[in-house]
């Protein structure tokens, strides 16, 4: 019994952690930079914190993109 009440509280757990939706942030990095594969960014009242993932190619250009970002 005990087995059954830790399978069920585990997915409990595992299918409420659902990803967020893209916000509009995000949407707008993926339109202006089209090498970007993945944005995530949490919004705080002063500061973005962002983390992306570049088209394997592209590798070389995510340095400017994040300088371009931080401006």
């Amino acid at each position: 019994m005990r087995f059954l009440y830790l399978c069920l509280a585990t997915l409990v757990i595992l299918t409420s952690c659902a990803p967020s939706e893209d916000t509009t942030f995000d949407t707008s990095l993926k339109q202006q930079y089209p090498e970007l594969d993945t944005v995530e960014s949490i919004i705080t009242d002063d500061v973005i914190y962002v983390a992306m993932i570049v088209t394997p190619l592209k590798q070389f250009v995510e340095q400017q993109i994040a300088e371009d970002i931080k401006k």
